[in-house]
Parts: C-alpha cells; sequence; structure tokens
C-alpha cells in the first residue's frame, strides 16, 4: 500500500527531520538528553538485582525480573524520543533482533549463555550505538521514508 504525502506534508515532515537531525548532530544518539535520562535509570537496575538477590530469589528469576524492567524503560525511553529519531530506532532495532525494542529474553539467553550475563547486562548501556545509529544512516533512512 502506497502512502500520498501533500506538499505541505512533506515540508512539515522536512521541518521535523531538519530539527531531530540538528539534536543528533550536536549530542550523538548516545549524548543527547533522553538517552542520558534511560542511562540513569537503567544504571539504578544493579540495586534492584542486589534487592531481588538479598530476597532469596535465583538468578533465573532475577534474569527475567531486570529484564522485564530494562523492557519497560526502553518503553518509555522511545516514547520519549522525537517522533522521527524513535521511528528510525525502532526499525533499526527491528531489522536486528525482529523487535522495535530490542532482543527477546530468549535471544539474550542464546547470545549470553548465562543468567548472570543477563543482570550484569541490564543495567550496561548499549555501547554500539555510534556503530548502529549514525548520521548518514538516519539521514538515507529519511530520504528513503519520505520517497516513498
Amino acid at each position: 500500500m502506497s502512502v500520498f504525502f501533500t506538499s505541505d506534508d512533506l515540508e512539515k515532515m522536512d521541518e521535523e527531520f531538519d530539527r531531530e537531525l540538528k539534536i543528533i548532530e550536536e549530542e550523538g544518539f548516545s549524548a543527547n538528553p533522553f538517552r542520558r535520562d534511560y542511562v540513569e535509570k537503567i544504571s539504578r537496575l544493579e540495586d534492584r538485582a542486589k534487592e531481588l538477590e538479598e530476597a532469596g530469589l535465583s538468578d533465573e528469576e532475577i534474569a527475567h525480573a531486570v529484564y522485564d524492567e530494562r523492557r519497560e524503560l526502553a518503553k518509555d525511553y522511545r516514547e520519549s524520543e522525537p517522533p522521527l529519531i524513535r521511528e528510525y530506532t525502532n526499525y533499526k532495532s527491528n531489522q536486528k533482533y525482529g523487535d522495535p525494542i530490542g532482543p527477546s529474553y530468549e535471544q539474550l539467553y542464546e547470545k549470553k549463555h548465562s543468567y548472570r550475563k543477563i543482570i550484569e547486562g541490564a543495567w550496561r548501556p548499549s555501547d554500539h550505538l555510534k556503530e548502529r545509529f549514525t548520521v548518514d544512516d538516519f539521514k538515507s533512512w529519511y530520504m528513503e521514508r519520505r520517497e516513498r
């Protein structure tokens, strides 16, 4: 199904793109304010994991719990992103994981083979953002999207 945009629609989209591109060019994908807030929130999951451990939960139970909490924080973070950046990051995550928010629990376990590694990874931000999300890729993605 094709979507047709009026010239006014395209002008508004281009204005939004220019605003969001400026954010990315000035701050990058990993240093912008909405990303910093997310990183601060996920860092608290280390304390949450310790609380669950002290409460007697197994590593498997803790891994599931902190994974679920991290995923909810990721959903909230995505909702706070500007619209085109959110659409782009959802697109990139969907390409890599088959899910716009990120890897499934099963994908993580298959990759890490350890509940402890899932737990420890829950409070660490992704360290490959600069490779996965680039200004040039964002521009290309937008132009492809705009041409549809």
